[in-house]
């Protein structure tokens, strides 16, 4: 199978999922948000960013308004959505074109082009494995596949945060080099505009560029790459919301105001929910979790005893992973329990393959497999 047909049948499958499920649905409120969103953008002729609210003239005081547990919130006279409005700005122009199923257009393409960034990646970090098999796996055995048939900005996102990796792991020649690190560092930028999670991606790439190239004038291009998108961002979230990171902003400013205590607690729960959540009950989401966490911590260690224990927590990841599965199927309410599928390890299980093979990689790849670790 050649890699053209392994991105073909990715798309083809991302494309069947779109056809055959309603437009205009939605299986969260984030992405149910982000379509008023585009509607009010729509209906405004792209004037302005507020909700808009077909019972204001007879509700000025917007008391009966679907507020939504602190969703939207009252700023200068009108009401806004907490989520930024980027992604549903240029998503609006698609909802006028297509109607609904416009709106799942950019992250269906942005998940495909994605998938044509995997053999670059591949050839960069000196892999040796099927590249077929790597799209197919990308495209099936990560989020790709889910966030390419919904109305959300991850691939997106996603997409620009590849790209900009895929440039910074080139080797072109010096003077070109900066122009490259210039653009990659645009590109993470683009990307936080849609994601605010595009934040800590950009500091966990500048400090493995520098633990690997040991070179701080290309760190301060990426950085001003970076700068120049943001910039402008940071000076509109400010003149509409009072906040360089909009309303979101709002919200992060209100979590050391209750002191350092409840700022640790909320960190510990923020730590848990990102890394190991998978369950509502919090013993069961620990246990499925373990496996993966003991396996990171034996991933860069030495020794044919490590090697077979390595095996073994691999192993138990698998079955972790099928009874994961398996309680979702039982429930009465699986949409609803994805609620609590956040985590990483769990819900990436994956990713085990690579901690098991960790060691084997690390001679081959060289410098960027280093680099990919490290961030």
């Amino acid at each position: 199978m050649s890699k053209r047909i392994s991105i073909a049948l990715a798309a083809l499958l991302f494309a069947a999922v779109i056809l055959t499920t309603p437009a205009g649905v939605f299986w969260i409120t984030d992405a149910g948000n982000k379509c008023i969103q585009a509607q009010s953008i729509a209906l405004s002729r792209f004037t302005h960013v507020s909700i808009a609210y077909p019972a204001a003239s007879v509700d000025r005081g917007f008391e009966f308004f679907p507020t939504d547990a602190g969703r939207f919130q009252r700023k200068n006279g009108s009401c806004y959505s907490i989520a930024p409005f980027y992604f549903p700005w240029i998503s609006a122009y698609l909802l006028r074109l297509f109607g609904f199923g416009g709106l799942r257009i950019i992250p269906f393409v942005s998940g495909v082009t994605l998938l044509l960034l995997v053999p670059r990646i591949m050839k960069r970090l000196k892999l040796s494995c099927s590249i077929p098999a790597a799209i197919l796996f990308t495209a099936l055995g990560t989020p790709i596949f889910f966030y390419s048939v919904v109305f959300w900005e991850h691939t997106l996102a996603v997409l620009l945060s590849t790209a900009a990796i895929v440039l910074i792991l080139g080797k072109e020649e010096l003077e070109r080099r900066y122009a490259i690190l210039l653009a990659a560092g645009a590109l993470l930028g683009i990307s936080t505009v849609f994601r605010e999670e595009g934040y800590l991606l950009a500091a966990a790439i500048f400090g493995a560029y520098v633990a690997t190239a040991r070179a701080v004038r290309p760190l301060i291009a990426m950085v001003a790459g970076q700068s120049v998108v943001l910039a402008p961002v940071w000076i509109l979230n400010r003149h509409l919301f009072g906040h360089p990171l909009g309303l979101h902003g709002t919200t992060y400013g209100t979590l050391g105001r209750s002191g350092a205590g409840a700022l640790v607690q909320r960190m510990v729960r923020s730590a848990y929910v990102i890394l190991l959540s998978a369950d509502e009950q919090v013993m069961i989401s620990i246990l499925l979790a373990a496996p993966a966490v003991l396996l990171l911590g034996l991933a860069f260690m030495q020794g044919e005893r490590i090697r077979r224990l390595r095996l073994v927590l691999l192993a138990l990841v698998a079955i972790c992973g099928l009874l994961w599965v398996a309680r979702f199927v039982a429930a009465q309410d699986p949409v609803f329990r994805t609620a609590w599928t956040q985590g990483f390890f769990p819900a990436l299980p994956f990713v085990a393959l690579l901690l098991a093979g960790v060691r084997e990689l690390l001679p081959a790849g060289g410098s960027g497999v280093r680099f990919v670790l490290i961030m």
